[in-house]
């Protein structure tokens, strides 16, 4: 610029590297996107959809610089919104069909499905050379320079846990919380689950394209309880989006939203405490993802109600509870028995059935696809969504038998059983008079 050395400048604009520079930069781009007549989601402030007529047209959502744009390719007036951008920003480079964002590879295929992966991710990914003098007491604790390599494996394999490939979740969140007391064992296990994330790098996880009449939600909720190291429990949580057939017994194909394996923060004395909080916690994950569905499909927002908003989207809450189903069930919602606590915090439950039309579901364990969440090398359930090309139903059984009576019947994870006229009504024979 020719200035001499020590010249005082003043920065007429934010620009890179200033601090002010990334919110001026988000700010630069609300404005603009609101002059092309697009609206700012409630639900993600970096998300912006276009309607034209109350009808979804296009929806943009962003990372930094990072921009996803979709949309109706014969819609003229979304055309014009796309022709304004390119103007007004240079990117360097727009790609579709193909292209990587935020570390996920994403592929757009010709029955217009999506397809999401990691590969090259996991390809990067190293393992803990342990020195030969440790290998030989697996007892031993980790030292200072292990529980860095430690923390720097798990924390690569539970980044792309999270992103694509839920069927990990449950293990490195459990190798995580044991850093700070591992041991020369803890490494191997570390190193062997590595083992298992190399050999499935190929994994794609689907993302179904859905009539959009046909919407809903579904959140699979389960709970290992005292499992963890320090004897608190861990919930699964898996939401996926779906048609609703599935609520009627048939087999449809399940897009997943979002995922948790995590610590109940509760101290649970029973299986029964931590099933109910992992349901509470479920509905709380539905309740977003229904707003959140629904807004992004154009639906209007009242943030004054949002349980209109919310209530525009089918909701059901599977679990595999006994328990928590039997009190779900019920006109009213007692409290009484040893866990009084609990019966309170189910009263959320219950209130959600009634003011946002939740419907309570249960499945036996081999059906249930949050138990892989909640504890170490159970793959069987998401290996079979996986085999089945991520497609899934809701298992009815009148008798509510459990997986292990339902296999020496005779009967798969997944085949309903249909209700004898006995069974319905409650195994009372009736002769004729």
């Amino acid at each position: 610029m020719g200035l001499p050395p020590e010249s005082l400048t003043r920065v007429k604009r934010a620009c890179y590297g200033l601090v002010d520079a990334p919110l001026e930069w988000y700010r630069s781009v609300c404005s603009f996107f609101e002059r092309l007549g697009l609206r700012r989601c409630w639900s993600d402030p970096c998300c912006w959809i276009f309607c034209v007529e109350g009808n979804l047209k296009g929806i943009i959502s962003a990372h930094v610089d990072d921009f996803l744009f979709s949309g109706k390719e014969s819609c003229s007036e979304w055309q014009k919104v796309l022709e304004a951008v390119k103007k007004e920003y240079k990117w360097s480079d727009w790609e579709e069909d193909k292209f990587v964002q935020c570390g996920v590879l994403i592929e757009q295929h010709s029955d217009q499905s999506f397809s999401l992966s990691q590969e090259k991710y996991v390809e990067d990914l190293k393992y803990i050379n342990l020195r030969a003098h440790r290998k030989r007491d697996k007892h031993a604790l980790t030292d200072e320079w292990e529980k860095t390599q430690l923390r720097a494996l798990l924390g690569g394999v539970s980044w792309h846990a999270q992103q694509v490939a839920p069927h990990f979740a449950a293990e490195v969140g459990l190798l995580l919380s044991q850093v700070n007391t591992s041991t020369v064992e803890t490494v191997f296990k570390a190193n062997k689950l590595m083992d298992r994330v190399k050999s499935m790098k190929g994994h794609r996880l689907k993302v179904h394209p859905i009539p959009y009449d046909e919407l809903a939600m579904y959140v699979w909720v389960d709970a290992g309880s005292q499992n963890r190291h320090d004897g608190s429990s861990t919930q699964g949580i898996v939401l996926g989006i779906a048609s609703k057939r599935m609520s009627h017994g048939d087999c449809v194909p399940v897009s997943l939203a979002a995922w948790h394996s995590q610590k109940i923060e509760r101290r649970c004395r029973s299986p029964g405490a931590a099933e109910a909080l992992a349901a509470i916690n479920g509905e709380d994950t539905l309740y977003y993802g229904r707003f959140q569905l629904a807004e992004m499909m154009g639906a209007p927002v009242d943030v004054r109600n949002v349980d209109a908003t919310v209530n525009s989207v089918d909701g059901s809450l599977v679990t595999d509870s006994r328990n928590v189903y039997d009190k779900m069930e019920t006109e009213t919602l007692n409290i009484r028995g040893a866990e009084k606590r609990t019966d309170l915090e189910l009263l959320a439950l219950k209130s959600a059935q009634w003011r946002n039309y939740v419907k309570i579901r249960w499945v036996h364990g081999e059906a249930q696809l949050a138990n892989g969440l909640t504890k170490s090398n159970e793959y069987k359930q998401l290996e079979l969504f996986y085999e089945m090309g991520q497609c899934w139903r809701l298992v009815e059984d009148p008798e509510r038998a459990s997986a292990r009576r339902r296999k020496a019947a005779g009967l798969g994870p997944l085949e309903s059983r249909a209700a004898t006229q006995e069974e319905l009504l409650g195994n009372k024979v009736l002769t004729p008079s």
